[in-house]
């Protein structure tokens, strides 16, 4: 049950006792919620801490002016978004109510290729050339134009290593990137590809899913080299490793 600046749990156990909610910044409570001095002023590293409670909390509910999260029976709560943050944000990451926060949507991390390389980031992901294998130039009664071929794409993981990728795609590479989160157990340099069974070239485009990850989970996760993509926030420092990549195939679909 909330109040104006705390919550109660009486309606769920009769206890009555008024709880404050908590600064995720410095994990203290916070006495006067509308009248707090926020810590953070810094929008990158409070949308860093955001998208770790979202992930996380098993309920999330937007006041007027913050947004409350419970994580493990406890509230949490940030300030309303910046400036910065986008005008649909509040569509981009809505209320939830209590769910298995095991079974949320992952974000799909793959880049646009679609998009001029000098206006994308580079660091994670990257088409290095396109094989041409079929087209088809756009005209007066048919204005779609079309192509397919192989993409060449380089995956950089944390440590260094480069992961050359050869995918046939009609119209986009129709692959998917994802990582599993920290707070569910998931690792910075493990990595799932998820490969769209093609329609239009079935011979050519199978579908199916691949894992990036590490011979051994004791190498070291965050390495020298951290791409745009990385969506975890490291406390190691950098250091070199030794680098010791494997790709493994978990299963394969077709139309």
């Amino acid at each position: 049950m909330k109040g104006f600046d705390y919550y109660s749990n009486w309606i769920i156990n009769g206890d009555k006792t008024k709880h404050f909610y908590i600064d995720p910044f410095t994990d203290k409570p916070i006495k006067d919620l509308y009248d707090y001095e926020w810590p953070e002023n810094d929008y990158e590293k409070w949308f860093e801490m955001f998208q770790i409670l979202y992930d996380k909390a098993s309920y999330v509910h937007i006041d007027i002016s913050f947004y409350l999260f419970k994580i493990n029976d406890k509230w949490y709560s940030l300030r309303e978004p910046f400036e910065e943050t986008p005008k649909d944000f509040n569509k981009r990451y809505p209320a939830k109510e209590n769910q298995d926060v095991r079974i949320g949507k992952l974000r799909d991390i793959c880049p646009d290729f679609t998009v001029n390389e000098y206006n994308r980031d580079t660091s994670f992901m990257n088409v290095v050339d396109y094989e041409e294998t079929d087209s088809e130039d756009g005209g007066w009664f048919n204005p779609i134009s079309y192509s397919a071929g192989y993409y060449f794409i380089e995956l950089y993981m944390p440590m260094g290593d480069t992961i050359k990728i050869k995918r046939h795609g009609s119209m986009g590479a129709n692959l998917e990137v994802y990582k599993i989160p920290v707070t569910h157990g998931g690792r910075n340099d493990v990595v799932f590809l998820v490969q769209k069974p093609g329609k239009l070239n079935p011979e050519k485009e199978f579908g199916g899913m691949y894992v990036i990850r590490p011979r051994s989970l004791e190498q070291d996760e965050y390495g020298t080299h951290k791409s745009g993509a990385d969506s975890f926030i490291s406390q190691h420092n950098s250091r070199d490793g030794n680098i010791d990549t494997e790709a493994k195939f978990i299963g394969r679909t077709e139309d």
